[in-house]
């Protein structure tokens, strides 16, 4: 089943509970380690389509209940065989079992303990209940997914089709741990882990989430342009909708000529981007008028050719049959329902076959080998007490959202990551707060690659990297003299991720993509609108998950190579990562089912919606999932009494009159009020959060999620930390982003080893440009 030769096949896991530790599960043993799933308690999804992914390179064990003495003493010779334990349970159900997090992190010092809580192990919301549509309303995310709207009145805040926070809280699981298990390897100690689903989604709009740290305010969810905006239009075709994204202006010019370069395309109202957007609406309508006599098919082929950004929003089951995925061999195929042969989504990495497991159905415990137990004791190291990434240098030449997330998340737990910037073309994050959160606890080195001496430079200091992080267009790094067979002769065992819309090789390795369009092309946008309506982008949602992939997938190369296996080439692409969290879509498509259909609303459960509260844009979620909960919420809201005795099949066929009820109820309370009413009866519930509502949050300061960081003037700043609490939180102290080039003479001198002369001569050059000034060492 597990290859020996791939990526984690060393490695024991043993996953318990809900979804969220089935996707964290589901990539580890997809790179061949060992995983035992203990499926307790069960719950109304298990069995889904989907779980045939999910549940792939799984041993199932026969453990049927964890709170009686079989399944607690079947658990414990799991345990002791393991080296990482993920648990995805509400806090109630660790409380009435003996396997609380802490204590088992406390009995067996080398075990990696990751808990999965909708709000963390900690906090005065400790307790509260979660779900998906919780999730997405705690964290503020459902206000910005779909962009701004026509009425917020009329268009309450929304979830994403697909359940996506089970996805994001696993992912974000898989990384804390990878990062552990990387310790673990070099010190023998374990880690305890608490990520909290609101923390771990809130994370998906990093910018939006900094913004009251620096006194700004969240902008308003009206306002919505019909087709799209001027950085992303939207445009009508014959046979549908495609997006593009010509922002540059070399970009601009080449859309332009793709049009037949109109007349209109000389006015000075769309001169500037600025100017584009202020005159949107007009320009809109021009493009419109060329666009609707055309195919999606048609204008991406020639936009793609022109190296215009441009995608038509398409389905899952376009992706099913799309020849870039097929080159790349992202699917593999299982034996699905009635002997249904179903492709399943590989991890996005582009890693050589033999890293990863051999796609295989979860078959039972049987196939669990015993190891002998080696978790009670453990000899002191002493790096014991330092971050996991410790003595690992990172050169990250990317920029925007992905690669910088990536980076962020190694620079906090311990690498040192040098930020690269060309002096004329600095990171776009710079303009925001995006920097300020995505910067962080990095060096700055702003060099000229294209002047004399530069590359040089670069290639002394690659002598003593690990890791080199790109997503420059396909092939930039290889006519720079930096591609991986470059790098490997200057450092053999070095770690190479290259970051692109659709991989390295292969037909549309050239295609110019953005994450928004990735999110159309993928089948993720369309289905997250009012139906109906014409599709969106909206949020920028696969860079930040992208981030996190990709820093799991780093410190998984670094643990092979550290284990004598060499270095890697990671060929990452953004399309597969999004549809490595679309498995239920994918299957369903094949299958020839209809997916759960988006929105608030359940397929399964009622009442499950939110609800408008008092005050301006002020909503309310509820999610019933139980008859105990659905008791609960009747004794609050008294117009619901009578309807007390409801069976689940009639609430759902009752749904519109109880929706009518709790409507009322909750229109003359105040949101977060009625959250925490709900939540203290054991109902289900959230207010949906603006971020300016997060920062406010006693119980996101008690967990320590926004971190005090000193600007470079002195002025003190705060903004959100990681997305897990690791241990008791003292070793992470962020340092604040750097400004362009700030430690340019110190990485060259220090880190490159370049003497005085030699950097005078860079300068002399123009190098440097004229953002580099000497600093003393950082650290």
């Amino acid at each position: 089943m597990h290859g020996m030769t791939s990526l984690l096949a060393d490695l024991r896991v043993v996953e318990v509970g809900g979804r969220s530790a089935r996707v964290c599960g589901r990539l580890f043993g997809q790179l061949g380690a060992d995983v035992a799933h203990v499926r307790w308690p069960v719950t109304a999804d298990d069995g889904a389509a989907e779980d045939l992914a999910l549940m792939a390179n799984k041993h199932a064990t026969s453990i049927d209940d964890l709170s009686v003495e079989p399944g607690r003493a079947a658990f414990e010779q799991l345990i002791e065989g393991a080296d990482v334990v993920v648990l995805s349970l509400s806090s109630e159900a660790l409380a009435s079992l003996s396997i609380l997090p802490n204590q088992l992190a406390a009995r067996y010092p080398r075990l990696v303990v990751a808990a999965i809580t909708p709000f963390g192990l900690t906090g005065p919301r400790r307790h509260y209940r979660g779900g998906d549509l919780v999730a997405f309303h705690a964290s503020g995310i459902a206000r910005l997914l779909v962009g701004h709207v026509d009425d917020p009145e009329e268009e309450p805040p929304v979830r994403a089709a697909g359940e996506q926070s089970d996805f994001i809280a696993g992912l974000t699981a898989a990384c804390a741990v990878m990062h552990a298990v990387y310790q673990q390897q070099r010190t023998g100690r374990g880690q305890l882990i608490d990520i909290s689903a609101q923390e771990a989604m809130s994370l998906m709009a990093a910018r939006e989430l900094a913004m009251p740290g620096f006194g700004g305010t969240p902008a308003l969810r009206s306002g919505r342009e019909r087709g799209g905006s001027a950085v992303i239009p939207v445009l009508p075709t014959v046979d549908g909708f495609v997006a593009i994204s010509p922002r540059e202006i070399h970009q601009w010019e080449r859309w332009l000529e793709v049009m037949g370069n109109p007349s209109w395309g000389a006015d000075p109202r769309f001169a500037t981007r600025a100017k584009r957007t202020a005159n949107y609406p007009a320009l809109f309508e021009l493009m419109a008028l060329w666009s609707r006599s055309r195919t999606r098919e048609e204008i991406f082929a020639t936009c793609q050719a022109a190296h215009v950004p441009c995608f038509p929003f398409g389905s899952t089951a376009d992706m099913l049959d799309e020849p870039q995925l097929a080159h790349r061999g992202f699917f593999g195929t299982l034996e699905g329902p009635g002997g249904f042969m179903t492709k399943i989504p590989k991890p996005p990495f582009g890693l050589p076959p033999s890293d990863y497991a051999e796609p295989q159905a979860c078959i039972d415990r049987d196939a669990w080998r015993p190891r002998a137990p080696s978790l009670h004791a453990v000899t002191p190291h002493p790096d014991a007490d330092s971050l996991p990434l410790a003595g690992v240098r990172v050169l990250d030449f990317s920029w925007v959202i992905a690669g910088p997330t990536s980076t962020r998340y190694l620079a906090l737990m311990g690498a040192d990551v040098i930020k690269v910037e060309a002096p004329d073309r600095p990171d776009t994050g710079r303009v925001s707060e995006l920097h300020d959160v995505l910067g962080q606890s990095k060096l700055a080195l702003s060099i000229d690659l294209k002047a004399e001496g530069a590359l040089d430079a670069v290639r002394r200091l690659l002598a003593n990297t690990d890791v080199v992080v790109e997503n420059f267009a396909t092939g930039v790094m290889e006519r720079l003299g930096l591609g991986y067979a470059d790098l490997r002769a200057i450092n053999p065992d070095i770690v190479l991720l290259s970051a692109s819309g659709l991989g390295r090789t292969g037909p549309g390795a050239a295609w110019v993509a953005y994450g928004n369009l990735l999110s159309a092309y993928s089948g993720f946008a369309a289905p997250n609108g009012r139906p109906g309506d014409e599709p969106r982008t909206g949020l920028a949602w696969a860079d930040p998950l992208c981030g996190l992939f990709m820093a799991f997938a780093v410190v998984a190369a670094l643990r092979k190579r550290d284990c004598g296996g060499g270095g890697r080439h990671i060929d990452f692409s953004m399309l597969e990562g999004l549809l490595w969290t679309m498995p239920g879509a994918l299957i369903a498509a094949q299958l020839f089912q209809v997916e759960a259909p988006p929105g608030n609303a359940h397929q399964s459960y009622a009442p499950h919606n939110v609800y408008r509260a008092a005050g301006d844009d002020a909503w309310l979620a509820v999610a019933v999932t139980s008859d105990s909960e659905w008791r609960a919420l009747c004794a609050i809201v008294p117009s619901l009494l009578d309807f007390e005795a409801l069976s689940e099949r009639e609430r759902l066929a009752a749904r519109e009159t109880i929706d009518g009820h709790l409507c009322a109820w909750s229109l003359a309370r105040d949101a977060i009020s009625a959250m925490d009413l709900l939540q203290g009866a054991g109902v289900p519930a959230s207010a949906s959060y603006t971020t300016t509502e997060m920062f406010g949050d006693a119980h996101l300061w008690e967990r320590g999620f926004y971190r005090p960081v000193q600007e470079q003037d002195g002025t003190p700043r705060i903004l959100p930390g990681l997305p897990w609490r690791w241990g008791d939180g003292s070793l992470i102290e962020p340092r604040a982003a750097p400004a362009q080039g700030q430690h340019s003479e110190h990485v060259l001198r220090h880190i490159a080893g370049l003497s005085e002369a030699e950097i005078e001569t860079l300068r002399s050059a123009g190098a440097l440009g004229s953002t580099a000034i000497p600093s003393a060492n950082p650290s």
